[in-house]
């Protein structure tokens, strides 16, 4: 039985607009909310803050998280699953907001920015399972054993590598978390 979640159906994939580079999440808004047991405001200026104080009021944390989904060239007829979707999120506790950006992947038949398919349930629980964590609400947790066996990850192909953001990047830098 699939049960009805914000906009879409429980377990559904959602195809994100556009072949961009990055794509703003806040599509899944409505999701994110009907997961969580608090409230959320979606905030895109987020994004563009630079508090560095940890104690203070408007700390932002920053992190990322690496997603399973699937990607269909617009350009060619080419399609390919990644167990690496890297997705950026910023979270403040005054009050609870937060932005999310999802990076794509090029297509290794003709170059070109592809769209990911995110399965929402996913997006949602590793989002709101970051938010418990940084909200005090849970334990850290040690990694999960359990992965989908995906094809090997491109560096060159994917956007959050190619920025240095990409838990797979080696450009990456250690201040992110």
């Amino acid at each position: 039985m699939t049960r009805k979640k914000g906009n879409r159906t429980e377990g559904s994939a959602y195809n994100l607009p556009g072949a961009r580079e990055e794509t703003d999440g806040r599509h899944f808004h409505d999701d994110v909310l009907a997961h969580a047991d608090y409230h959320l405001t979606y905030d895109n200026s987020l994004k563009h803050s630079n508090s560095t104080n940890q104690r203070g009021t408007n700390f932002v944390r920053h992190s990322t998280r690496s997603l399973f989904g699937k990607f269909e060239c617009l350009q060619c007829p080419w399609a390919w699953t990644s167990g690496k979707i890297c997705v950026e999120i910023w979270f403040s506790r005054n009050p609870d907001r937060y932005s999310t950006r999802i990076h794509s992947q090029k297509c290794c038949k003709c170059e070109t920015y592809a769209e990911p398919q995110l399965d929402t349930d996913s997006y949602t629980t590793k989002l709101v399972d970051a938010f418990d964590l940084w909200k005090g609400l849970r334990e850290r947790r040690e990694p999960n054993d359990e992965f989908r066996e995906t094809p090997p990850h491109h560096p060159d192909r994917c956007h959050g590598c190619l920025v240095g953001v990409c838990e797979q990047s080696s450009r990456k830098s250690k201040n992110w978390y």
